[in-house]
């Protein structure tokens, strides 16, 4: 395995534990499993190379959410680092500007998670919560509009919705009021209604009963101008 220089330079993580993303290391690596699900004990003969030359063992692998899976323990490592080849080949797409760095899903184009720049490196925090023995993963995913949780979840009322913001579930930082969730869904609407939606179409008739052409729903005739003649003189 592979490490890029910046990596060596012994970045170390706050209270929040940083990750960066590097693009010269091959695979996820962190040197703990406070993170990590599905631990295993890593069985292969493979190394971590150092720009300075060394080589880490690699001790367990584990899974820190349906993107970042796979992550290589190595406990000689002083960063934590996000493979941006692996993401790639895991269905995602990495963006970089001067703001930050968006993680999208290749497929649908929505926005995974995103970090800011810090002098030219890309991290992204994760927190583990105190009060469970499974590591709770968060980081600074994008805040996401009401109305797209209200879809997400099934379309649920404006107070469970409202509720479940309350007590944070949703990953937001901010409870907003209960008026600044109420909006007009349609489907809502929809699948509450009790009368059938009128036709988008009406009945296209002739004005007078032998014109050139009859259009109803069903049929159209055609006549000739001496076949209209004949038969208006014949209802006379």
């Amino acid at each position: 395995m592979i490490i890029s220089t910046f990596s060596a330079l012994g970045f170390s993580g706050k209270s929040s534990s940083p990750w960066y993303f590097d693009s010269g290391a091959s695979n996820h690596m962190t040197n703990n499993t406070r993170f990590l699900t599905n631990i295993k004990r890593y069985l292969g003969n493979l190394n971590i190379h150092t720009a300075g030359g060394n080589q880490l063992p690699i001790i367990a692998t584990g899974d820190i959410s349906s993107s970042l899976t796979n992550v290589f323990v190595a406990p000689g490592l002083t960063s934590n680092l996000i493979s941006i080849g692996q993401l790639v080949n895991n269905d995602c797409r990495v963006q970089f500007s001067q703001s930050g760095c968006l993680v999208l899903d290749q497929h649908s184009g929505m926005i995974i998670a995103k970090g800011l720049q810090v002098r030219r490196l890309f991290p992204i925090h994760f927190s583990l919560s105190p009060s469970l023995s499974l590591p709770l993963v968060s980081c600074n995913f994008v805040i996401v509009d009401y109305q797209v949780w209200h879809r997400r979840l099934g379309h649920p009322n404006s107070n469970v919705l409202h509720d479940m913001l309350k007590y944070g579930f949703l990953g937001n930082k901010h409870t907003p009021s209960l008026n600044d969730i109420h909006f007009h869904c349609i489907p809502c609407k929809l699948g509450k209604s009790k009368i059938l939606p009128f036709e988008l179409y009406a009945l296209i008739r002739a004005l007078q009963v032998w014109e050139h052409y009859l259009v109803t729903k069903e049929f159209v005739i055609h006549t000739d101008h001496e076949s209209l003649k004949y038969l208006r003189g014949q209802g006379k």
